[in-house]
Parts: C-alpha cells; sequence; structure tokens
C-alpha cells in the first residue's frame, strides 16, 4: 500500500475512534513504549517483533500528529519525501541508529514538555516537526539493516489495527497492555 495512503488511513481510523482527542502526553508514552519493544526485538533478533514494533512506532507517530494537529504528516512520515530512503544496509549500525533514535524521541520529549510548562518558547512545533522527521528516517534506516522496509512494517501495524472498533476507553487490554 501507498505510504501517504498508510498515514492517512491511521489518521482516519484515530479521527473515527476520538483519539485524536487524547493526550499527546499519552501517546509520547505509547511512542516510548514501542521504542521499548524494537529494542527488545533487535536485542533478542526476533524478527518478527521488530517489524511489529517498527510498525507500531508510525502507527502511534501519526496518532500523535494528529493529537498535535500538525499539516502536511507525508513530509515528517514518509521518508520517500526527505531523502531518507537512500540507504544501503550497514552504512550506520543498527546500535548507532538506535541511539540517534534515543536521542530524537528525548528530543520530542523535551519540547512536549516545552509546551507544556513554557509555551511562550518559538518554534517548539516547528522542532517537534523536525524530530518526527528524523526519527521516521532513523526508522527506516533500522529496518533497512534488519532486512525490511518501513513501508512494510508500517503496513503490518496498520493491517492489525483497521477493524478495531469502538472508542480507546472501549477497547480491552491484554496481560501485555496491548489493546485487543
Amino acid at each position: 500500500m501507498d505510504f501517504n495512503k498508510l498515514i492517512e488511513n491511521v489518521t482516519s481510523w484515530a479521527i473515527e475512534r476520538e483519539i485524536d482527542k487524547e493526550s499527546p502526553l499519552s501517546q509520547m508514552q505509547k511512542i516510548l513504549e514501542e521504542y521499548g519493544e524494537l529494542n527488545e526485538a533487535i536485542h533478542s533478533s526476533k524478527q518478527k517483533e521488530l517489524e511489529d514494533a517498527i510498525g507500531d512506532i508510525m502507527v502511534a507517530l501519526t496518532v500523535f500528529t494528529v493529537q498535535m494537529d500538525f499539516n502536511k504528516k507525508d513530509i515528517m512520515l514518509n521518508p520517500h519525501r526527505n531523502g531518507y530512503t537512500r540507504y544501503e544496509k550497514g552504512d550506520i549500525s543498527t546500535e548507532t541508529l538506535l541511539l540517534y533514535a534515543t536521542k530524537e524521541i528525548g528530543l520530542m520529549s523535551s519540547k512536549l514538555l516545552d509546551l507544556v510548562f513554557n509555551p511562550g518558547i518559538i518554534n517548539t512545533l516547528t522542532q517537534i516537526q523536525f524530530h518526527i522527521r528524523n526519527l521516521t528516517g532513523i526508522l527506516s534506516k533500522i529496518a533497512v539493516n534488519e532486512g525490511t522496509m518501513l513501508d512494510t512494517c508500517f503496513e503490518i501495524a496498520w493491517n492489525e489495527i483497521k477493524d478495531r472498533q469502538g472508542k480507546k476507553n472501549q477497547w480491552k487490554m491484554d496481560k501485555r497492555g496491548e489493546i485487543k
């Protein structure tokens, strides 16, 4: 499926379920949770879990952009739009890319806190968008290093959530805290 179509699908899915009205702070926690799962999957060499985690991060990031009311989501989320697809496997080690991803998530979190506690700081929203773009580029490179593609991972995650019904607070959680 086309990457921009995946972005549109997840955006509509979040709005239909009123997840767009939830707190971006909670969504940042979801991004962190999924990022932890990515690290675990890489550490344990579990390909299916790696693809699932990367896709789940992309879904969480997309929902975050909806909650933040960002326009031009494709520029932030689609690595095909910003040159990140010109990457060859192994140019940068996965371990180094994970550190870069950690940095970008930390910077996003920092700027989100600035919005909450120092709302007058100039360019905070633009900086968050910049860090989202950087993170998706890094995720794309990690995917290549690990023998998959960001598009594939995002589509896997979309296929898992697309038929879920109801509002967020109506979903049931499994033992791992995942929404069923």
